[in-house]
């Protein structure tokens, strides 16, 4: 059996959160198998595994690296039971020591067959609280071994007892993150789930300790739901996103959102993303072809009955097809506007929430055939605001192009400042002549103390972000000292001859590489 191991990070934003693009899907990680179609990872429940309890294929033996301290064991026993009160994936937890040093599969180590949770490693001091990787069939999807490593420097402070303070990070909710890629799922876009990409430090991450509707529907889609513990709706919105003049060209990796028309009123694109609607799921568009009538299909499972808005944010204009996964990288598509699904007679160019007309969803069953028609190539994101009014192009994605666009109106656009706010913190929102202009002003990013991310600033659309690791490839960043350190093991192909001479990686064929 063929066998890759895929990792997957969460990282932290210190002091208040701030938003951070949405990373596509919500739902189960996916890649390519050997034949080039797109697999979900899973877990087989009842495969015949050494990982799991004998005879019960559902439930999964778990291992604390040695010397695990009881109050963290108890955090992630708790973050288990999250899980389990929601779909049907069990957990025997309880007296088992791994009876070795974990494999350190933070950095593509070998699979030992132990389902492992361990703070033996530090995972660099640059922000990353914990990574799972996950050893799948690499034809199948099927999950045959996880593990999760949490930070085990200094340079994070674990509150295991409710109540972080400072700069402490509750381990339960990292953990309930972590166990959502433990059992297949990705990321989501949805700011208030768990399976959010970053998380706050304080009483700000204990949110992320509770499941919410995203969650809940992301992982009962794929193993279906544990006798009625939560309540997850059964209804949900289906379609394609195709190209307006080809019907058999789909726009694989765009983003699909549901907002409930009960929620409060959107009249701004920037602020369906930066405000947190509680009834508000995401899915996204994810077909392993192309191209043919099934191309570019999406799903949002989960939704209760009602009416919702479904808004279209293409690949590329608030996350890169990068951030995805390879698969995206190398299929997605972007160029076309952000828009509302605006009914029966859908088009390109809704820009405004006026034109959009809500899909009703009933009887707890999955409304079909809401197509989004794109018009591939007819938008630019270059410009906010939009100020080339006469190339017949939609510079700024909002559906309008030239003097169809408020931007280009004068006197038709904004009069306040009040009506420029972008929902992003830190940019300075102003009105000009008629339109809008929002200036990023990283003095509004304050230095969140730490050394090892970089330095603050403000970013267009992210709001408040850091640079990044401010040391050269051949430094370890320290966060206790605040300096950078030199390397004395080898980096992604260097050269070496065994694997101590790498850092975290394999040595193979005389070079480090990471898996």
């Amino acid at each position: 059996m063929k066998t890759t191991t895929r990792i997957v990070a969460l990282t932290a934003i210190i002091g208040v959160a701030c938003f951070v693009a949405p990373v596509y899907p919500g739902g189960q990680l996916n890649d390519e198998n050997g034949s080039g179609n797109l697999i979900g990872e899973h877990w087989e429940l009842g495969a015949a595994l050494s990982n799991r309890t004998p005879g019960d294929g559902r439930t999964l033996i778990i291992y604390f690296a040695q010397g695990t301290a009881s109050a963290r064991i108890a955090a992630i026993q708790n973050a288990h039971a999250s899980w389990a009160n929601v779909v049907a994936i069990d957990y025997d937890d309880v007296g088992h020591t791994l009876p070795h040093a974990p494999s350190n599969g933070a950095g593509g180590g070998t699979p030992d067959g132990y389902n492992t949770h361990s703070f033996e490693f530090t995972l660099g001091c640059g922000g990353t609280l914990g990574v799972t990787p996950t050893v799948i069939n690499a034809n199948t999807g099927q999950i045959v071994e996880a593990d999760t490593f949490y930070e085990g420097n200094r340079c994070v402070r674990w509150s295991t007892d409710g109540s972080p303070s400072g700069n402490q990070f509750e381990l339960e909710a990292v953990a309930v993150h972590e166990l959502g890629h433990f059992i297949g799922l990705s990321h989501s876009g949805e700011v208030d789930s768990t399976m959010f990409p970053s998380i706050s430090n304080g009483s700000g991450g204990l949110s992320v300790v509770s499941l919410e509707p995203d969650d809940n529907s992301s992982v009962t889609n794929v193993y279906g739901q544990d006798g009625g513990d939560v309540n997850v709706p059964s209804g949900g919105i289906s379609g394609r996103v195709i190209d307006g003049s080809n019907s058999n060209d789909g726009k694989v990796c765009a983003l699909v959102y549901a907002f409930s028309v009960n929620e409060a009123p959107i009249t701004l694109f920037s602020q369906a993303y930066v405000q947190v609607y509680s009834g508000s799921v995401i899915g996204a568009s994810a077909s392993s072809n192309t191209s043919g009538p099934t191309s570019g299909s999406y799903t949002i499972n989960g939704l209760p009955d009602g009416d919702w808005f479904l808004l279209l944010d293409p690949i590329g204009n608030l996350v890169s097809a990068g951030q995805v996964s390879n698969w995206c990288f190398n299929n997605s598509e972007a160029g076309f506007s952000q828009e509302w699904w605006n009914g029966i007679a859908e088009s390109n160019g809704e820009g405004c929430l006026g034109c959009a007309v809500p899909v009703t969803v009933s009887g707890g069953q999955v409304t079909t055939g809401i197509d989004f028609l794109t018009e591939t190539g007819t938008c630019n994101t270059t410009e906010t605001p939009e100020v080339s009014c006469a190339d017949g192009i939609d510079n700024d994605c909002d559906g309008f192009a030239d003097s169809e666009d408020s931007d280009c109106q004068g006197g038709g656009g904004c009069t306040t400042p009040a009506e420029c706010d972008d929902g992003v913190g830190c940019t300075d929102d102003d009105c000009v002549s008629g339109s809008c202009v929002n200036t990023p002003n990283d003095a509004n990013c304050p230095d969140d103390g730490l050394f090892c991310n970089g330095t603050e600033f403000c970013h267009a659309t992210n709001d408040c972000s850091s640079t990044g690791d401010p040391c050269a490839g051949n430094e370890t960043c320290n966060e206790t000292t605040d300096t950078c350190d030199q390397q004395t093991c080898g980096l992604n192909k260097d050269p070496c001859t065994t694997n101590a001479d790498c850092c975290s990686l394999n040595c193979k064929n005389g070079s480090c590489k990471g898996n």
